[in-house]
């Protein structure tokens, strides 16, 4: 066998062993990518249960479950809306709202942040209605792999 063939040969077997050690690179980021979407996406609706409700009864306990949910600017954001503004007004109606997750869908996601839909329905009472209120809400949170847990760190309403 010539030599120039030997050496074509083993370039031809170093661009194919590149070529399948990009692929395994590709496919391992493609499965972790999968993987932060199921996990964010559970994450997300267990947390949204518990930073979109409270009851006016343990109101601290609920707000600190919430929190201890979050992250980042919007740990502190919710921690200053929770106390200074919802706290006050639970209070003074007696007021308990119960959210619970109806639907969930990603919107994007990377290894490490996901950006997650969730159809939230909210049952409000208070002494100011005469029923049970239920607030269909749609909110887009975008959950952040913190110290090996997904911890919300942005809200949005939809």
């Amino acid at each position: 066998m010539p030599v120039w063939l030997l050496g074509v040969l083993a370039g031809l077997l170093v661009v194919a062993l590149v070529g399948v050690g990009a692929l395994v690179v590709l496919d391992r980021r493609a499965q972790a990518v999968d993987d932060a979407r199921g996990a964010a996406t559970r994450a997300a609706a267990t947390a949204a249960t518990k930073v979109l409700s409270y009851d006016y009864r343990h109101l601290d306990a609920d707000f600190a479950a919430g929190r201890a949910r979050t992250t980042g600017a919007f740990r502190d954001q919710y921690a200053k809306t929770t106390s200074q503004a919802v706290k006050q007004v639970a209070t003074q109606t007696k007021a308990t709202v119960v959210a619970q997750v109806a639907s969930t869908g990603v919107v994007r996601a990377t290894g490490d942040e996901v950006v997650v839909v969730l159809f939230v329905n909210q049952t409000t009472t208070s002494n100011r209605l005469e029923r049970p209120q239920l607030d269909q809400n749609r909110v887009e949170m975008t959950m952040s792999h913190r110290g090996g847990q997904w911890l919300v760190s942005q809200v949005r309403g939809l």
